[in-house]
């Protein structure tokens, strides 16, 4: 508890606007988390990295043996060095452009903004 007090509540920063709770704004976490510095994210990131990467390679598709044995791909992740300037300098800038394309699709949507997301990640 100590280690999240830290990251998010001793840097000072402010939330002008608390987020809204419906389901196309909820969706977004770029939006919902956008006024908690992206340094404190990252970190808490990494300090639970083997967790979340579990999450990615054990996920709900992933049930059974036979789902686990048919699996031949290779993951690889990687991860900067937290003081490294790129993470202040361009971070900023990319999660601005990914605040409008990225989330999980809500409800009355049924299929996420692929295109925009392509658009982005191509300008990048």
């Amino acid at each position: 508890m100590q280690r999240w007090q830290q990251l998010f509540l001793g840097d000072g920063y402010r939330v002008d606007e608390l987020p809204g709770y419906g389901s196309r704004f909820a969706a977004n976490p770029f939006k919902i988390f956008q006024a908690i510095p992206v340094k404190s994210c990252y970190l808490f990131l990494l300090d639970d990295a083997r967790y979340f990467i579990s999450g990615f390679i054990k996920g709900p598709v992933c049930r059974g043996q036979m789902a686990l044995n048919v699996i031949i791909d290779h993951f690889w992740f990687f991860f900067l060095d937290p003081d490294n300037p790129i993470i202040d300098y361009d971070a900023d800038r990319v999660l601005a452009d990914m605040r409008g394309g990225c989330g999980c699709p809500p409800r009355e949507q049924r299929c996420p903004a692929v295109g925009q997301l392509a658009r982005i990640l191509a300008a990048a």
